[in-house]
């Protein structure tokens, strides 16, 4: 979580924009949580026919994704 806090207040002073430390943390709380829901992401049209057409054919399927892992499993758990 430090990480991501460091990337969004550097974020922040690269593009100028000065903000109390309260208002910082506040806007990246909401950055944080926003991007830890499924809420954040939409699937492509195409993806849930295919993993249907596959599980149907018995094939075994894995997700690799870069995403942290506290991302990747409540993202998961929305689809």
């Amino acid at each position: 979580k430090e990480w991501w806090r460091k990337v969004v207040y550097r974020t922040f002073d690269t593009a100028g924009l000065q903000y109390s430390d309260l208002q910082r943390e506040r806007i990246f709380s909401s950055i944080y949580s926003a991007y830890g829901s499924p809420k954040a992401y939409k699937l492509f049209d195409d993806v849930m026919p295919f993993l249907e057409s596959a599980k149907n054919r018995g094939l075994k399927l894995g997700v690799i994704s870069n995403e942290s892992e506290r991302y990747s499993e409540e993202i998961l758990k929305g689809f």
